[in-house]
């Protein structure tokens, strides 16, 4: 999925923390169909709040 925004021989170091950050939210709030179309973050929260 990385590979999607950080193209293969890019120089890691080059990129921001804030481009980091945005990338890292793109990619947990895409829905997935193993998870009935819900993002890993809905799932993540969802089993948190079942667990409390």
């Amino acid at each position: 999925m990385i590979r999607e925004y950080i193209p293969k021989g890019t120089d890691i170091a080059t990129i921001t923390d804030e481009e980091i950050n945005r990338m890292v939210w793109q990619i947990n709030t895409r829905p997935r169909k193993m998870f009935g179309w819900k993002s890993s973050l809905e799932v993540f929260w969802s089993e948190m709040f079942h667990l409390a």
